[in-house]
């Protein structure tokens, strides 16, 4: 007798096959493009937390040098500043120099 042949079943079998590449394919295609978004994300998520740390250090330094700046136009600093490094008196007091110091090496 002669072979017979189901043609059917092998038609069948190709689509299947070509819809199995296919989504395997678009399956490791999704896989990539999801680990490749989460790494940005992760990475963007560092740069974030590393700005805010860096935009509070800058918060406190700003703060800290508005404390300085009030202090510095205080009466109490601008005289200190006038007496210590400009060598200014007010007016009414006398200037004592000690000539027998003989400046900061300490030497008579």
């Amino acid at each position: 007798m002669g072979r017979v042949y189901d043609l059917k079943s092998k038609k069948d079998k190709k689509p299947v096959r070509i819809k199995s590449i296919v989504f395997i394919l678009l399956a490791v295609y999704l896989a990539y493009t999801l680990t490749a978004q989460y790494m940005v994300i992760r990475k963007s998520r560092a740069q974030e937390a590393a700005i805010r740390a860096q935009i509070e250090e800058i918060k406190k330094e700003n703060e800290r040098l508005r404390e300085e700046l009030e202090r510095m136009q205080s009466d109490e600093y601008i005289e200190k500043v006038a007496r210590e490094r400009l060598g200014l008196i007010k007016s009414g007091e006398i200037m004592f120099v000690d000539v027998n110091h003989s400046g900061e090496n300490g030497s008579n």
